[in-house]
């Protein structure tokens, strides 16, 4: 990446890629190379149980996360960006304002629980918060301290993380890291230690760095309970990359790629064909045994969102297809706890979907992280 570039032109290539891979709409593509190699054995599953949101001002949902008796829901389009939702009494306490103050922030984009502690990374301002789950819910307000203002720029480069995943000794990132990155740790002091380059796709010669960037920015990332290996699951074009962490090195050794997607550059920033490019992975969780991946596989076409989507593709830590079911309601955003998959939609209305998920139950670690 350029010495010099200017680093408020580079907030409108982001919000133009994370707004991309949230709003098309689309249809099918029958001839799926991820549903055909890894979607060998399929179960059909209705859900066990629906929470509707007509009645909320949740109509824009776009994360969920559980803690104890709630939900953790991420939204767009609104004046704050979370909502922690009592699905018992229906209560709903509004967090993560948008603004300038203390507290509040300008773009938030990860949204991950983790202990009693909801984190959050504005990438615009460069601020790392967290929210006290216990204190938020019991005074009614949310209480949120900064935990770090990230440098956004690296040896006179920009660099700039975008999406955040909490561990107990640092962080893995996506975001615009410079050269061919896909993900990166960074330590206890936000310092990158380690990296996974990105997929070298045949129709990415010649593409600017930023551009590419821009790409494996949109990934979803999941870490099994004891920290020792991480998954990351790329949106825009379909591929997996599996890695094992020993302190703050990353090892990468599982790589699975299915297809590219269509990016150009342009003086304005990269531009993504969106009548050839569909949706791929939309969401990831795992525990101990297993990785239960989110797969859309929806292109531009038809109005039901891309993000929507019904299948969850299961592999092992090694990549190998375990199982996978296909949702007859479907999905924008997941997370998981025992058996159960809670899932949210926001098509045609939102809703809360209680899935019965269940994979060679007497293998299964009780413990599941998003």
């Amino acid at each position: 990446m350029e010495k010099g570039n200017n680093k408020a032109g580079l907030w409108s290539f982001i919000f133009l890629v994370i707004s991309a891979v949230s709003v098309l709409s689309c249809g099918t593509d029958t001839a799926d190379p991820v549903l055909s190699s890894l979607a060998e054995r399929v179960e059909e599953i209705t859900p066990d149980y629906e929470i509707p949101l007509g009645n909320t001002e949740m109509m824009n949902p776009t994360k969920i996360k559980k803690y104890g008796d709630f939900f953790v829901i991420g939204i767009s389009n609104a004046d704050h960006a979370i909502e922690i939702y009592n699905a018992g009494k229906g209560d709903i306490l509004k967090c993560a304002f948008k603004g300038r103050g203390f507290g509040e922030m300008l773009s938030p984009s990860s949204i991950q629980v983790f202990g009693q502690y909801i984190y959050l990374f504005d990438y615009q301002l460069g601020n790392y918060w967290r929210i006290d789950l216990e204190k938020s819910l019991a005074d009614g307000k949310q209480e949120i301290e900064l935990v770090s203002r990230i440098n956004q720029t690296r040896g006179g480069e920009v660099y700039i993380p975008i999406y955040l995943h909490k561990m107990e000794t640092g962080a893995i990132c996506t975001g615009l890291l410079g050269g061919h990155k896909w993900y990166s740790f960074l330590n206890e002091n936000y310092e990158e230690t380690s990296i996974v380059q990105d997929c070298d796709f045949e129709n990415f010669n010649g593409l600017s760095d930023i551009s590419r960037n821009n790409v494996f920015l949109s990934s979803h990332i999941s870490v099994s309970p004891d920290g020792s290996r991480v998954v990351c699951a790329l949106q825009p074009a379909a591929a997996i990359s599996i890695s094992e962490i020993v302190g703050t090195e990353m090892k990468e050794y599982y790589r699975k790629t299915f297809y590219s997607c269509e990016v150009r550059d342009t003086p304005s920033g990269p531009v993504f064909n969106a009548q050839n490019n569909k949706e791929a992975f939309c969401g990831v969780c795992s525990d101990s045994n297993y990785l239960y991946l989110l797969y859309s596989g929806q292109s531009l076409g038809k109005e039901i969102p891309c993000t929507e989507s019904s299948y969850v593709i299961v592999l092992d830590w090694n990549g190998n297809p375990i199982k996978s079911f296909h949702l007859s309601k479907r999905i924008c955003a997941m997370c998981m706890e025992g058996n159960t998959l809670y899932g949210i939609t926001a098509y045609p209305e939102s809703a809360i979907v209680f899935y019965s998920v269940m994979v060679e139950k007497t293998q299964r670690s009780s413990a599941s992280v998003d």
